[in-house]
């Protein structure tokens, strides 16, 4: 069924800004085509400039113009609202071509209304998957303080509306239903009744045990004799709640991404922590096998693609006990969950100290990462697909 399928898969973040959006978005484009699904990515230029069509590989690209939201969040660049509008419409014939089409939206503000709007002069309306990836609210009690409540209320309209508008929503995690049931508790019941838990893929090459060890391509660290946190250096991810807590540890700490607070933590974090910043896809897995445990403190994940990547490179993980990784990982089997410093220095102490106990939760944590393999998960996303999927529209538009 999936041979004459098309999926148009739409983001307000994409390249160069990495996320855990991002990576899974890139999992779908490499995945999809492997079942011989047709896809078109539409996402933000990342630069301020006028629309772009690119061919790549299997994937037909429209880059939309953009615009920088630095007072939202640092480093993003995303879709104009208005001008990208006429040029899609002028140009909607290189785009489709005979097909059964569904749209799966990454995020559901600017670039899905854009192809919505788009569509309507061939009154066609393809059926929308949307996958809420990102914790808004927990974002932005954290970002914005006391402007938090007006801008809630209106991300709040454009979210329920977007989510009433799709066919189907799904959610990677228990975690992130429940936080999206309570952020729109007026529209609960009908959100509920239209939501899927179905969790990211993992891409598959991150279970291939890398060549080399990271003693030998970084001078300043043992292998297996430290912890590791990934991901982006910004407000969201609670890194100096881990920094405090390194800082009453005799371990070291490597610290792998980049983002606007990487500066500031870097003058205030103990000298046990060793800053990275980034670092290649094979660095990073040569980082991340070498590692005795990987650690992770943010409520705001609603699933941690890091936290499951850590696992497949065979590497326990320490969590606090909210948020969305807390569905994979299980305490004292492939990893543990605490609830404050002092239980996270005890889980860490116990993890360097007892080679037995590393060695049985390296191998469950293996076991738990082979779950979320592509070659499991991508499959439940087509039978949807193929479900859903609508036959283009007439051919003389």
């Amino acid at each position: 069924m999936s041979k004459d399928l098309t999926v148009i898969i739409t983001t307000d973040a994409y390249h160069p800004f990495m996320s855990g959006v991002t990576r899974v978005i890139d999992i779908f484009l490499e995945e999809l085509p492997r079942y011989g699904v047709r896809t078109i990515l539409i996402a933000p230029y990342p630069q301020r400039a006028s629309m772009r069509f690119i061919q790549d590989g299997h994937t037909k690209k429209v880059l939309l113009g953009s615009f920088s939201i630095k007072y939202i969040y640092p480093d993003i660049n995303a879709p104009r609202f208005f001008d990208p509008l006429i040029p899609l419409r002028l140009n909607i014939r290189r785009i489709l071509e005979p097909s059964r089409y569904v749209i799966h939206a990454h995020t559901p503000y600017v670039a899905t209304e854009h192809i919505r709007v788009s569509l309507r002069p061939l009154k066609w309306r393809p059926p929308i998957v949307l996958t809420y990836h990102t914790l808004v609210n927990v974002y932005s009690k954290v970002r914005f303080g006391i402007l938090y409540g007006p801008f809630m209320r209106i991300e709040r309209f454009f979210l329920a509306r977007s989510l009433l508008k799709s066919r189907v929503v799904i959610v990677p995690s228990r975690y992130a239903f429940e936080e999206l049931i309570e952020y729109l508790p007026e529209r609960a019941k009908r959100v509920a009744k239209r939501t899927l838990i179905i969790p990211n893929p993992l891409p598959r090459w991150e279970y291939i045990v890398p060549r080399k060890t990271a003693s030998e391509l970084f001078d300043f660290i043992e292998d297996k004799q430290y912890a590791i946190w990934v991901g982006r250096v910004s407000h969201e991810k609670n890194l100096p709640y881990i920094l405090k807590i390194f800082a009453g540890l005799p371990y070291k700490l490597v610290v792998v991404g980049t983002g606007p607070l990487l500066n500031t933590l870097k003058k205030a974090a103990p000298r046990n922590v060793i800053f990275t910043g980034f670092v290649d896809d094979e660095a990073l897995k040569v980082l991340l096998f070498s590692a005795r445990c990987f650690i992770i403190a943010s409520p705001f994940e609603t699933f941690s693609l890091a936290a499951l990547e850590a696992m497949a490179h065979r590497v326990p993980v320490i969590a606090y006990i909210e948020g969305g990784y807390s569905e994979f990982i299980k305490h004292g089997y492939n990893g543990f969950r605490f609830k404050n410093y002092e239980e996270a220095r005890k889980y860490i102490t116990t993890i360097f100290k007892d080679d037995k106990l590393y060695d049985e939760l390296s191998k469950n944590a293996y076991e738990t990462a082979l779950k979320y393999h592509p070659d499991t998960i991508i499959p439940i996303h087509i039978a949807l697909y193929d479900r859903l999927a609508v036959e283009g529209p007439p051919t003389n538009y």
